[in-house]
């Protein structure tokens, strides 16, 4: 047993990874994405996860994935009253 729990047991079909999607058959052609936090953490809820740190870890995984998907991630800043557009993501 790993980590006090029993291991596996079962044939290989069992044991494979399995998809968790669904191609349906349509392909989306937009490369250049843009993308927008609606809203933070709050910090009585998470006192040590500032916005900034939410976008810094944003930004890193949407670099991960364009590092090997031809895509490319913006993000769409406020306005001056504070308000962001929509984004694609």
């Amino acid at each position: 047993p790993r980590c006090s729990l029993p291991d596996v047991v079962g044939d290989e079909d069992m044991r494979r990874r399995r998809k968790r999607y669904a191609l349906s058959g349509l392909k989306w052609h937009k490369t250049d994405l843009t993308w927008s936090v609606h809203s933070y953490p709050t910090p009585s809820t998470s006192p040590n996860l500032p916005n900034h740190v939410v976008d810094m870890l944003l930004r890193y995984a949407f670099k991960a994935w364009s590092d090997v998907a031809p895509l490319n991630f913006q993000q769409l800043q406020k306005d001056s009253r504070g308000v962001t557009e929509e984004g694609d993501i």
